[in-house]
């Protein structure tokens, strides 16, 4: 699965939620998601081609390694946001792992979503 139909399949489900997948040895946020982090933080905005074809077209993007992903987040959760984090565990195009999210939490924190 891509990336980035991970990331608004989480976001459908969690919209009030910034949603972070883990892409290699990154976390990345997309659209609006990454233009808040990039806002709060000192992380720069990007953006990434998605879709093939006609529909072919650049999102807006926001990362950091998975090692400083802690600060990140506890940055973001203490200025009120729910964080959620997408571990995409992959192989050959086939996702592995459980198929239900974590819940979210009440109040601003972190769930994993595997």
């Amino acid at each position: 699965m891509k990336t980035y139909t991970r990331y608004l399949e989480v976001k459908e489900q969690y919209p009030d939620t910034i949603i972070f997948v883990r892409v290699g040895d990154f976390y990345e946020a997309f659209d609006a998601d990454a233009v808040t982090v990039s806002e709060e933080s000192s992380l720069v905005l990007a953006s990434v081609p998605v879709g093939e074809g006609e529909t072919r077209r650049r999102v807006k993007m926001c990362g950091m390694p998975y090692f400083a992903v802690e600060s990140y987040i506890r940055t973001l959760t203490n200025r009120g946001y729910y964080v959620g984090l997408v571990d995409e565990l992959e192989k050959g195009g086939q996702r592995e792992g459980p198929d239900e999210d974590a819940p979210m939490p009440d109040e601003p924190g972190l769930p994993v979503l595997e």
